[in-house]
């Protein structure tokens, strides 16, 4: 797989940390990466990030949005009597079906005691080059009375007509290192709420600010329950409720916030960022690819079903 080169890392200061966090501000790590990187082929693993079990679909919320959105978060001062023992990131501890339990623990012993908490999923994406120039095509066929009506708009078919941005997982995560992901995640802080942690995630991971309501709303929730270990941080389990987000991009949509700079990536989160067909990512899913964060069946159909019901993209 071949990579087009970045530019220097340089030092950002972060203005918008969680609450969960003690410290005032952070130093974030950044690095451009090109907005044309090509979409790569397999890439695998570490071979000692190992997997014993994936997602879990058990939960009746499943593919439905998950009454978790709606409750009310711990009390300030379990958020602050756990902040004041730990300069790590704390979370919300959930039940099995995604209630609050009151408690916050930090994020280390959350994932070594297995405890369910909350997250986001932001998947971002566009058209394929080949279906933009198509429907461009119609649309200046109409302009020229010689089409047939249509407005050039593309018809979202998930497989054929879609891409998806995924993230190449920094070496050093806790979970998943060196695989590819969803194209920003993150989890939600002791005390804060889904839809600000899914706009921090684009901003801090890719540079993207997109408004909340051009990301719109939670499409659905779904628990995940998958058990590891890494080679940094040992073994893991981790319980989420995930809260998933989708965005259709319109045509030039991203380059024009970039402003032609391609990503700015957060160095020390993300190691790069690529397209994948979405038919073809849909199948390396499947299989297991390695390469991958595995996803369950219930996963990939929420996500495909969001896409689906997306108005179509003006080309």
């Amino acid at each position: 797989m071949a990579f087009l080169p970045l530019t220097s890392p340089r030092l950002t200061i972060l203005s918008s940390l969680s609450r969960g966090q003690r410290v005032a501000t952070a130093h974030v790590r950044r690095r451009r990466w090109p907005v044309t990187t090509a979409t790569p082929r397999r890439q695998p693993g570490p071979a000692s990030d190992t997997v014993a079990s994936s997602s879990s679909s058990s939960s009746s919320s499943s593919t439905s949005p998950s009454t978790a959105n709606g409750v009310p978060p711990p009390p300030p001062a379990a958020v602050a009597a756990a902040a004041a023992t730990t300069s790590e990131e704390c979370f919300d501890v959930l039940d099995a079906d995604g209630r609050p339990t009151g408690r916050v623990k930090a994020r280390s012993r959350v994932h070594a005691d297995g405890d369910w908490h909350r997250s986001v999923h932001v998947w971002l994406a566009r058209v394929t080059p080949a279906a933009a120039s198509a429907s461009a095509a119609t649309a200046a066929g109409n302009e020229g009375g010689g089409g047939d009506g249509r407005t050039g708009e593309v018809e979202v078919q998930v497989d054929s007509t879609l891409q998806l941005l995924l993230q190449l997982r920094a070496a050093d995560k806790d979970t998943y290192p060196g695989r590819w992901d969803v194209s920003a995640a993150g989890h939600i802080a002791a005390g804060d709420g889904s839809a600000d942690t899914a706009g921090r995630e684009l901003a801090e991971e890719l540079g993207l600010n997109l408004s909340a309501a051009r990301i719109g709303p939670c499409r659905y929730t779904i628990p995940s329950d998958s058990r590891g270990s890494t080679p940094v941080h040992g073994a893991f389990v981790d319980r989420e409720h995930q809260d998933v987000y989708a965005v259709v991009l319109a045509p030039g949509e991203v380059e024009g916030l970039q402003g032609g700079r391609g990503w700015d990536v957060q160095a020390t989160e993300v190691d790069g960022v690529a397209w994948f067909d979405a038919g073809d990512l849909r199948r390396r899913l499947a299989t297991g690819d390695p390469a991958l964060v595995p996803r369950s069946e219930a996963y990939v159909e929420g996500l495909w079903a969001a896409l689906r019901e997306l108005t179509p993209v003006q080309a």
